[in-house]
């Protein structure tokens, strides 16, 4: 969830990509391919698309970074099921993801991007303008989200300020379902 605290006049939105919806608009056979497939991720180790930008630790002030220290990359699997509703999503094809076990580094990172613009296609995505004293929430099982692009500024006034907050484990109703 965020809580909106500043937002710019123009610009400063974030959107929400449905990444169940995008895994069940998939054909029947690529779905069940994708079901075997494990994801690589790592912090900014992913390709940018063209309207993106990603934060490196290395590339920030040393007041912003201090001694963060960076975690080794991950494998996730790249279709996963909701641990409420049973369904299937799509799980990494943006932020941290930048291959495929047992794919090449091209072929991997080909078809992340690939899937990534099919999830993104506006059949799939809602925009929220974060305004003060709003709080959004989102199920991180079943979307992607990020933050729009805005112009820098010193007006503090046009600043986007936000804070986000994640809740640790599932409900209590969750611990008492088999795996």
């Amino acid at each position: 969830m965020l809580l909106g605290v500043n937002a710019p006049l123009h610009g400063g939105g974030t959107l929400f990509a449905d990444m169940i919806a995008a895994f069940e608009h998939l054909p029947v056979a690529e779905r069940a391919r994708l079901e075997r497939l494990k994801v690589l991720h790592a912090v900014s180790a992913a390709r940018p698309g063209a309207d993106e930008r990603i934060v490196r630790p290395q590339d920030l002030p040393p007041e912003l970074s201090g001694d963060t220290a960076v975690p080794e990359p991950v494998v996730h699997p790249l279709v996963r099921r909701h641990p409420v509703t049973g369904s299937q999503a799509l799980y990494g094809p943006g932020g941290s993801a930048f291959g495929i076990v047992g794919m090449s580094d091209a072929d991997g990172a080909g078809l992340i991007e690939e899937l990534k613009r099919h999830a993104t296609r506006s059949l799939f995505v809602q925009s929220c303008k974060l305004l003060p004293r709003q709080i959004p929430m989102w199920d991180i099982f079943a979307v992607m989200h990020r933050a729009t692009h805005i112009e820098y500024t010193d007006d503090s006034a046009q600043a986007r300020l936000s804070y986000r907050a994640s809740v640790k484990g599932g409900p209590p109703f969750m611990a008492r379902r088999s795996p």
